[in-house]
């Protein structure tokens, strides 16, 4: 899969390093600009996905967006708002102001879709003050909030073309005759596929730190072997990364809301894969097999060095057995009284 990416942080054996975030929250971000000319584009907008917690609660979502004016739509899998006005809490003075002369419909609305299941949103059309606004807005409403805030641009053309979908280089051409409908329904579905990519970007996170803290352990093993609760610590996060990725995600399924829709479908499903989850999956699962066996090794020195002190144990205990009954046969012992210990 060819992707044609920019990144906002360098990436170095699996690990985006961290950006500055404007609301001062570390970010890791990724920023795919497309610098290839795009067959009939009419247009480039913006859309940037952002995951901000494990989860939301979607009353609290609900409240929360209605209060700031945006009158949120409920759908099984997420929530949507839609304004063609930024909210004025998120004006932004130092940008230049929009220009609506000569813009089509699509590129005035901005839409914004929330999953509560990733924790995710993903905003469509929005600049970055009316990004750091709705951040501040799901907050109340987040589920174990995340520690970074992991963000994913992605490039997006509205193009003179019938259907919407997405390019070979990684880019999502919107078709500029959809419907107002259409367009909600596809644009959720390439949202989905992002933020598939985004909780998979935090697991992957989640085991680089696990490996960084293992590491340094079997690297001076010999010298300072670690204790129990080390050992029990590690293990806890292990199976809760693999509790994570392979039985409370999803991110193998396919949606129930696409399966009556093949067009929907293969939207969806093209994003997840041209963002290469299926792939990283495999990665990240055969990772975690090295590190259960790293696991394994502490676990069996660890038991190694018990059954050795258990044995030195046991030996002196027979050591002593042994001078005591040696002792029991002596003559010396048996006129030995404890009275004539005070004598000397």
């Amino acid at each position: 899969v060819v992707l044609n990416s920019k990144k906002k942080g360098q990436k170095k054996g699996g690990i985006k390093h961290a950006t500055g975030s404007s609301m001062g929250i570390q970010k890791y971000g990724r920023h795919r600009s497309s610098s290839r000319y795009v067959r009939n584009s009419m247009a480039e907008i913006r859309c940037v996905a952002y995951r901000t917690a494990e989860e939301y609660n979607v009353r609290l979502l609900q409240d929360r967006l209605s209060e700031a004016g945006l009158h949120p739509t409920i759908y099984p899998d997420g929530v949507h708002v839609q304004f063609s006005r930024d909210p004025k809490e998120a004006y932004d003075f130092s940008e230049p102001i929009r220009s609506e002369e000569g813009v089509s419909p699509m590129q005035r609305q901005r839409h914004v879709y929330f999953f509560q299941e990733y924790g995710s949103f993903v905003s469509w059309n929005t600049t970055p003050a009316v990004d750091k606004f709705l951040r501040s807005v799901v907050v109340p409403a987040e589920k174990n909030s995340a520690r970074v805030v992991l963000s994913e641009d992605m490039d997006c053309h509205i193009v003179d073309e019938s259907s919407s979908r997405m390019s070979a280089e990684g880019i999502m051409l919107m078709s500029a005759y959809a419907s107002e409908e259409e367009l909600v329904q596809e644009q959720m579905a390439f949202s989905q596929g992002i933020t598939m990519s985004l909780e998979l970007e935090d697991r992957e996170e989640m085991l680089e730190a696990v490996l960084g803290e293992i590491e340094p352990i079997l690297e001076d093993i010999l010298q300072h072997p670690p204790s129990a609760e080390v050992c029990r610590r590690i293990m806890a996060k292990e199976i809760t990364l693999r509790r994570l990725v392979n039985l409370k995600s999803t991110l193998m399924d396919t949606p129930d809301v696409y399966w009556e829709d093949h067009d929907l479908e293969k939207l969806f499903e093209n994003t997840r894969d041209n963002l290469d989850v299926p792939r990283r999956i495999g990665r990240l699962n055969n990772r975690l097999e090295h590190l259960h066996q790293m696991i394994e090794v502490l676990k069996h020195d660890r038991q190694e060095r018990l059954s050795t002190n258990l044995e030195i144990w046991i030996i002196a205990l027979i050591a002593v057995e042994i001078v005591c009954t040696l002792a029991e046969k002596s003559e010396y012992w048996e006129e030995f009284r404890w009275e004539q210990l005070g004598r000397w």
